[in-house]
């Protein structure tokens, strides 16, 4: 069995891209590429940690591979905790600018990026989780940065971490909170399927599945208040019991309406956590709204849902 050497992995580097758009953001091209002994799949314009999880030993699983099992079209993003030497639950991890591993603080650090002007207001996209253990989470962030001098200053910022299991492919919304008024000139977006620091804190075989990411709106003109930091409803689809989480940057009352596709109010209470179960078991099956709202009333985020029978 060849082993990677720990100090390889941890000063992996990696790049790619220069556009505004999420260049295969829905994961659909692949090549297939050799390095020596080994073969493995290479997701265009971005880069993954899965030659270096393949060099840990024959055998290995995959860190990062397309998946048949996608929301849409024919392949999504596979990401799959791994282990090197003493290091368990190795993130599987993907992006689309630069990664840099600190073997001093045992941290991955997403550096780097993509050229792009835009200052986007949310990343939305599909996720499935599959922890190994408990306590295992993933993350899915987005920057948009500002060169200033020999720095780069953030100009937005925005995460999400899953972490219970989700079975189904489950639309998340990740709020850029704006950090400064410049127009970006580089963004980035990393993806990993445990926790980056300390190195090896997660599970291994912990799985991330990720599809169909695109950005929407701007800081400023969205929609979404700067007070949350991402939204997720589930299951999917939903038969008698909905699940609104909504993560916030700061303690706020919330409460939460439901209406239907002819913008009718069917219901509505209040958000006694940021993870509210609400009853939807008297509503017909079909396609709704819900939306959080602060104490006055103004909408601070909303998602689509589906009811089945």
């Amino acid at each position: 069995m060849k082993k990677i050497t720990l100090l390889s992995f941890l000063f992996m580097t990696v790049a790619f891209s220069s556009n505004a758009q999420i260049v295969n953001g829905d994961f659909e091209e692949w090549t297939t590429n050799t390095v020596g002994a080994y073969t493995y799949d290479s997701l265009k314009y971005w880069k993954t940690t899965d030659l270096n999880s393949q060099q840990n030993g024959t055998g290995e699983p995959h860190s990062a591979q397309p998946t048949t099992d996608a929301y849409t079209g024919l392949s999504g993003l596979l990401l799959t905790s791994w282990q090197a030497a003493i290091f368990n639950g190795i993130p599987g991890a993907a992006s689309n600018g630069d990664v840099y591993i600190d073997i001093l603080t045992l941290t991955v650090k997403p550096i780097g990026g993509v050229q792009d002007n835009v200052r986007h207001g949310s990343l939305y996209g599909y996720y499935k989780y599959v922890p190994a253990g408990a306590g295992d989470t993933g993350s899915i962030e987005t920057c948009l940065f500002k060169r200033n001098g020999a720095n780069r200053d953030t100009v937005a910022y925005g995460s999400f971490n899953p972490s219970g299991p989700i079975g189904l492919y489950t639309q998340f919304i990740i709020n850029l909170i704006p950090m400064s008024t410049e127009t970006p000139d580089s963004s980035l977006i990393w993806i990993q399927s445990s926790p980056r620091s300390p190195l090896g804190s997660g599970q291994t075989g912990t799985q991330l599945y990720v599809d169909s990411l695109f950005y929407n709106s701007l800081i400023g003109v969205n929609e979404i208040s700067p007070l949350v930091k991402s939204m997720i409803t589930y299951p999917v689809p939903a038969v008698n019991e909905l699940n609104v989480k909504v993560e916030i940057t700061s303690q706020v009352e919330m409460n939460y309406t439901i209406v239907d596709l002819k913008g009718k109010i069917v219901l509505t209470g209040q958000m006694n956590d940021e993870t509210q179960k609400v009853d939807v078991s008297t509503l017909a099956a079909g396609n709704y709204v819900v939306n959080v709202n602060d104490e006055s009333g103004k909408k601070m985020i909303s998602n689509n849902f589906t009811i089945s029978r």
